[in-house]
């Protein structure tokens, strides 16, 4: 087997930088920072720190910044502290991350009522339904798997904008609660970033309060430090026109080699690092593995349940068969040649 050095996968490796820092930071000892001794204060400075590093490259204040121990926790906590009122009707789009759906079957259980907006084939979603300003909405910035960019936002109620694919999609202009995942841009799992707009009144804790809290206050410590690290790494080493160059390449070289190759959602407004093919006449499971014997990474099915290689329910709600289904990711440290190589690659599957 060749071995892999060119990874297309979802999941963006620790950069260089924040890899040389990792030994220190989880190696040090991170004492409490609510404590009044020497060691907590310099703590709390370098998490004040960290925290406007990060919100400067997210463009939010310091202040609406809370740290969760997971993504998907910290979706659920944004859009449920924005239905603590079961008259509060919840909307959220077919091609949203299940933890959207999965919110709307919890608030129905309470009594609540949840609308589920279709998509169309190229992956937008319409939010004219929503006329109430006793709303909710989940509302995904770019898709994760096809890199969609959204193109509308509901205009009445509360919004909770997931930005968990990329964090160089701008925020709405009018948002409630918003959701980064550390992992898109190269940071550690086991953290997530659940933001609440300061000049919001529409989100209220639906857990338990601790004290001033709004969200539990124990994170791990050295997991948002890299985080911060990570971001700024990113964002520092961002290239877009490199990134529409490999693109542009790789689908030129792809579809002269298979015109009959189909990229999910080519006609909307997309983010070019993200792309899903459906390739005629293959086998998702069995391409991937002969693409990983060429040296290549790269996913198929959901990108929420990848182990499994359950369906996309992305693919499904845009009317798009899932056989056949590869997708990848481009980034900074890929080559135009690694595009054209893995271009010929999937072109020569059958």
């Amino acid at each position: 087997m060749v071995p892999v050095t060119r990874d297309f996968q979802s999941d963006t490796p620790l950069g260089e930088k924040t890899l040389a820092h990792l030994t220190e930071i989880f190696g040090r000892n991170w004492p409490s920072p609510e404590k009044l001794h020497h060691r907590s204060r310099q703590v709390a400075i370098n998490l004040a720190h960290a925290k406007e590093s990060v919100a400067h490259y997210l463009a939010i204040d310091p202040s609406e910044l809370e740290i969760i121990g997971g993504t998907s926790t910290a979706l659920s906590l944004g859009i449920s502290g924005l239905l603590t009122e079961t008259s509060t009707h919840y909307f959220f789009g077919a091609t949203d991350r299940r933890t959207s759906g999965a919110a709307a079957a919890l608030f129905e259980k309470r009594g609540g009522r949840s609308t589920r907006l279709e998509s169309d084939i190229d992956g937008q979603v319409s939010y004219l339904a929503i006329t109430s300003e006793n709303s909710a909405t989940a509302w995904q910035s770019a898709n994760r798997e096809t890199g969609v960019l959204q193109q509308s936002v509901p205009i009445n109620g509360a919004i909770c904008a997931d930005m968990t694919n990329d964090p160089f999609t701008p925020l709405p202009p009018r948002w409630d609660t918003a959701i980064w995942e550390p992992a898109s841009w190269g940071g550690p799992r086991g953290i997530g970033f659940l933001v609440i707009n300061k000049n919001s009144k529409a989100w209220r804790n639906p857990g338990a309060q601790i004290a001033d809290y709004r969200s539990a206050p124990d994170f791990s410590v050295p997991l948002f430090i890299a985080s911060a690290l990570a971001l700024e790494e990113t964002m520092t080493a961002r290239n877009d026109s490199m990134i529409e160059e490999n693109y542009q390449h790789f689908i030129s070289v792809l579809k002269s080699l298979k015109p009959d190759v189909v990229i999910a959602g080519e006609k909307s407004p997309r983010t070019l690092r993200k792309v899903s093919l459906i390739v005629p006449g293959i086998e998702a499971e069995e391409a991937l593995r002969t693409l990983e014997k060429l040296g290549f990474l790269v996913d198929s099915g959901s990108a929420c349940i990848t182990p499994e290689l359950h369906p996309s329910n992305v693919l499904q709600a845009m009317g798009l068969t899932q056989s056949g289904n590869l997708r990848m990711s481009l980034r900074e440290d890929q080559s135009k040649q690694d595009c054209e190589e893995l271009a010929k690659a999937i072109a020569a599957l059958s």
